[in-house]
C-alpha cells in the first residue's frame, strides 16, 4: 500500500487533495469522512473533463461552489453522480475497449521507389509490351496539380506522358515508373490489379 492510502485509512487524519481515483473518494466517504476535490481531480476520477465538471457543477448536478474562478467539488455528489449515471463510465470504458482493437493501418510517409520491371531477362518481354488504360493514370496526375513535378521528368518520361494521351494506353513499366514518381502510388495501388 502506498503511502497515500495509508492516510486515506487513517480515520483522524484530515482527507488530502489529490484522490483522483473514484474508489478512494467513495472509501473516504462511506467512513463520513467530507472530501472536497478540484475540478481536476472531479474530472479525473470521473474520466471527464475539468469544463464538463464545471458545468455540471453550475448545474446543480455535482455539489460545488467556485472560490477564486477554481470549483471545489464534494466527494459524495462526485459518488453519487457516478452511481446514477453508470452507464456513462461503462460506455467510456467500451468504446477505449473498442479503440484497442480497431487496427490501424501503417501508413507510408515517404514512397518507396519500386518498379516492376527490373531486368528484362528476369521478368520476359511480355510485361514490357503489355498495356494497360493511360485514364487512370492521367486523370490521378490532373487532379493532383502536379504542374510542378512535370518540369522535374526526364525526357523520355515526358513523351511517355504525351504518348499515353495520344493512344490512351502505356506499357505497365512506364505506368508504374509514372506513378511511382509523380503520385508516390504503385501500378497496383492505382489500377487495382
Amino acid at each position: 500500500m502506498s503511502a497515500r492510502h495509508l492516510e486515506v485509512l487513517d480515520l483522524d487524519a484530515p482527507v488530502p487533495f489529490g484522490l483522483t481515483e473514484l474508489g478512494e473518494v467513495a472509501l473516504a466517504v462511506s467512513r463520513g469522512r467530507p472530501v472536497t476535490l478540484t475540478a481536476a481531480e472531479a474530472a479525473q476520477a470521473l474520466r471527464r473533463t475539468k469544463s464538463y465538471v464545471g458545468t455540471l457543477a453550475r448545474q446543480g448536478e455535482l455539489d460545488g461552489v467556485k472560490v477564486d474562478e477554481q470549483w471545489l467539488i464534494d466527494g459524495a455528489s462526485v459518488v453519487a453522480y457516478e452511481q446514477e449515471h453508470p452507464h456513462r463510465l461503462a460506455g467510456l470504458q467500451r468504446a477505449r475497449e473498442r479503440a484497442a482493437l480497431v487496427a490501424v493501418p501503417a501508413r507510408r510517409t515517404a514512397p518507396e521507389p519500386r518498379h516492376l520491371v527490373a531486368d528484362e531477362d528476369e521478368v520476359g518481354p511480355n510485361l514490357l509490351r503489355e498495356r494497360v488504360p493511360a485514364a487512370p493514370l492521367l486523370r490521378q496526375i490532373e487532379l493532383a496539380s502536379l504542374a510542378g513535378r512535370m518540369a522535374s521528368l526526364d525526357e523520355q518520361e515526358q513523351k511517355a506522358i504525351e504518348r499515353a494521351r495520344h493512344e490512351g494506353t502505356l506499357t505497365i513499366r512506364a505506368a508504374d515508373q509514372l506513378a511511382v514518381r509523380l503520385l508516390g502510388l504503385t501500378l497496383w495501388d492505382l489500377y487495382d490489379l
